[in-house]
């Protein structure tokens, strides 16, 4: 069962769930495909004569209108039948209207490399190779009251080649292809800075008795000038919990703050429990404003492969003599089997768990099944001598859980083209029951 998990994860590994407020963008001007560069230019270079200043509409030369797929996936190989794609660039545009300066979650993702242009101001970079997923790219983007252009620069590296795009919330924001009448320019909302959303990074790590969660939150500034001495104290109950200060953020260019928190932090942030706040000043203004946290991210992080933090390795020479750690099992894996994956290590090393040696086979050993909030697990590895420890050892939940469930949905909606008979998996539902104390809520959202 594992093994089938693992490939899913693959496939629709970091997607972010497509939520009812969403506004899907379904139908979109398109251009190309244009041959791109292959040096350190292909992703920022200009293929269009004038990214930031682009405004355009039914028409136009070289552009069409197309429309994406119910779930607003875009399949540009198709849309350029007989047109060579490999090595390519292409952009897709939209029109968002709104009823008033609005901050919200531009959602979007790509087969390859993304760029992202709101109003003429990129918002977004990922320079990746990837096949396209259902969300992969999430930023804070401020809409101007009235016509917004929105325009998307997904690159081809070969084989497949798409985008997507949506907004969060999207209650009162309208969609068109068509420029309005009166636009000849770029709108702009009023001068601001944005901070969010929180980003998590590639895996957790487990040190003492807490998980840690590393993380991002980038800063963008919205105007025509620079912002100059800008802080970001990010806030818990009243509490602040990280602190960051940029001399200067010019638009355009988000300054990223990075910041450690603690898994149950971000947790309760995310089920609406105690929500993470921005308190951002810059030379002659002030604001404030939520920060958004994935809860399916997170879920899949805390289901992943956790880091421990706090593991002590002493050494002579090129290898490896001891490796230990003391853990304590947090809320989270309340209820949980835990296994330590020791592949680097091997089989003929000697593993102890809480004084009592413990037997390695293939590739892991158990920690505690079920382990139970608090307890300690005192870990002890003496390796194989002249062994050369080439992977550190790492944490994982033995069971299935909600990556498996979710991405098993995902897989059976791509395949079938229409969403299954069950309901999706609710990250938020499953969060809240992940970290609830007694570690017995959880299996029943499995079960």
């Amino acid at each position: 069962m594992r093994s089938w998990a693992i490939l899913l994860t693959l496939v629709f590994a970091s997607v972010s769930p497509l939520r009812s407020q969403d506004l899907v963008i379904k139908q979109w001007l398109v251009y190309g495909p244009v041959p791109s560069d292959t040096g350190a230019a292909r992703v920022t270079g200009d293929y269009l004569g004038g990214e930031e200043s682009a405004l355009p509409t039914l028409g136009d030369e070289g552009w069409v209108e197309v429309e994406t797929d119910p779930f607003g996936r875009l399949d540009l190989n198709e849309v350029f039948t007989g047109q060579g794609t490999e090595w390519s660039a292409a952009y897709g545009h939209a029109y968002v209207f709104a009823p008033e300066d609005r901050t919200v979650l531009l959602v979007s993702d790509s087969d390859d490399d993304l760029v992202v242009h709101v109003n003429g101001q990129r918002v977004w970079l990922n320079e990746v190779a990837r096949g396209l997923g259902t969300g992969s790219d999430s930023v804070t983007v401020q809409l101007a009251q009235g016509w917004n252009s929105v325009l998307l620069k997904p690159l081809n590296r070969g084989g497949g080649f798409g985008m997507l795009a949506r907004l969060s919330p999207g209650e009162g924001l309208m969609l068109s292809t068509a420029k309005p009448p009166a636009m000849v320019t770029h709108n702009h909302p009023r001068p601001t800075v944005t901070a969010g959303p929180l980003f998590l990074n590639a895996s957790l790590s487990w040190r003492g008795g807490d998980l840690v969660a590393t993380a991002r939150i980038p800063v963008a500034a919205w105007g025509a000038e620079p912002f100059r001495q800008v802080r970001l104290d990010v806030t818990q109950e009243g509490h602040v919990v990280a602190t960051g200060s940029f001399t200067e953020v010019p638009p355009g260019q988000p300054a990223p703050m990075e910041l450690d928190l603690g898994f149950d932090a971000v947790r309760r942030a995310v089920i609406g429990e105690a929500p993470l706040a921005a308190a951002i000043t810059w030379e002659g203004g002030a604001d404030r404003a939520a920060v958004y946290a994935d809860a399916d991210r997170l879920l899949r992080l805390a289901g992943g492969r956790v880091a421990i933090g706090d593991l002590a390795v002493d050494s002579a020479g090129d290898g490896a003599t001891r490796l230990a750690a003391d853990l304590v099992v947090p809320t989270a894996f309340d209820g949980s089997s835990l296994d330590l994956l020791t592949l680097g290590l091997g089989p003929r090393a000697v593993y102890r768990v809480n004084g009592n040696e413990t037997s390695w086979r293939d590739g892991k050993l158990e920690l505690c099944a079920p382990c139970r909030a608090g307890d300690g697990l005192d870990i002890e590895i003496v390796p194989e001598p002249g062994r050369t420890l080439w992977m550190t050892p790492v944490v994982r939940v033995r069971e299935i859980g909600y990556a498996e469930y979710a991405d098993g949905y995902e897989y059976a909606r791509t395949l079938t083209g229409r969403a299954p008979q069950i309901e999706r998996p609710d990250p938020v539902i499953w969060l809240r029951a992940f970290g609830a104390p007694g570690g017995a809520a959880y299996p029943r959202c499995i079960s």
